[in-house]
């Protein structure tokens, strides 16, 4: 028997020697039926979206791992369209088909783990983000991410680890799981089952290194190309990522022998208008800036 929801509930406010945060629902065993269909407590989906259909792409599985369900994701052709089998650990925004927000978690978690299974024709995957509300800015800082791609296929119950990585000292205020067994290009029957999904260790506050002099980063907004300028006490490699909010790398380039002050011009015409991250890693140290594209 797995916890109950009473068990999940107070974890949300306690940490355990060895795991973190629970997942909320992460053992998939409290489930909500609405009409004729049944939804995963704290999971948001598209079910309600193919209702109209009889088909759905998010379905109690059973016998799970361990306990009576599991959590089913399968993409469906619908007439002439394929529906991609999404869930998010909090609610999903049906028209961008991403996370609108998360669940409320406070802990520097290490891992997620769990158990799944999964087959896909494209490129799908499993997400962590952790952020904290910036009031200052009035948007949401990246604490840690995590992204584990799908490849192939693993046909049995495998046990799985997907390590965050962080960007700030700071503890998060919000967690979002996102699950994607078919990514950009959904393929009918694309599949994932995962059972019991959970937080596990910690990660204490570490500040962040930074360029000797700092960077300045213009326009910000920016529009076709954003310019970087810095200053590093010796000449060097320079390492330039830009990160999307879900923590995937967006555009990458690296400069190589790059005196000591220096301006770098970074493409961003055709990146979705949004806010990115962008790092910039020398000999020196990191330092990373947000910047919006718009």
């Amino acid at each position: 028997m797995k916890k109950t929801t009473i068990l999940f509930a107070l974890s949300c406010l306690l940490s355990f020697a060895g795991f973190s945060q629970a997942v909320p629902n992460g053992g998939f065993e409290n489930w909500t039926t609405v009409g004729s269909y049944t939804n995963p407590n704290g999971w948001d989906q598209l079910n309600a979206m193919t209702n109209s259909s009889g088909m759905y792409t998010c379905m109690q599985g059973t016998p799970g791992f361990s306990g009576s369900y599991y959590l089913k994701l399968m993409s469906k052709k619908i007439g002439s369209k394929v529906v991609p089998a999404l869930a998010v650990c909090g609610a999903l925004d049906t028209n961008t088909m991403l996370p609108r927000y998360g669940f409320a978690d406070t802990v520097r978690s290490k891992s997620l783990i769990g158990q799944w299974q999964y087959m896909n024709g494209s490129a799908g995957f499993v997400s962590i983000l952790l952020t904290k509300w910036n009031s200052g800015m009035m948007m949401r800082d990246t604490i840690a991410y995590g992204i584990q791609t799908l490849t192939g296929m693993v046909m049995s119950w495998t046990a799985f680890t997907i390590n965050l990585t962080y960007k700030s000292s700071a503890n998060p205020d919000s967690c979002i799981i996102f699950v994607d067994p078919s990514g950009a290009s959904p393929i009918a029957n694309d599949y994932i089952y995962l059972d019991n999904v959970m937080f596990s260790g910690t990660v204490a506050g570490v500040p962040t290194t930074t360029v000797t002099k700092g960077i300045t980063v213009y326009p910000n907004p920016a529009a076709e190309k954003i310019s970087i300028n810095f200053g590093q006490q010796t000449p060097g490699n320079v390492n330039v990522q830009l990160t999307n909010m879900l923590g995937q790398v967006v555009k990458q380039s690296n400069f190589n022998n790059v005196p000591g002050n220096v301006t770098l011009d970074i493409e961003t015409k055709g990146l979705a208008k949004d806010t990115y991250l962008l790092k910039v890693t020398t000999a020196n140290g990191t330092e990373v800036k947000k910047v919006v594209i718009q």
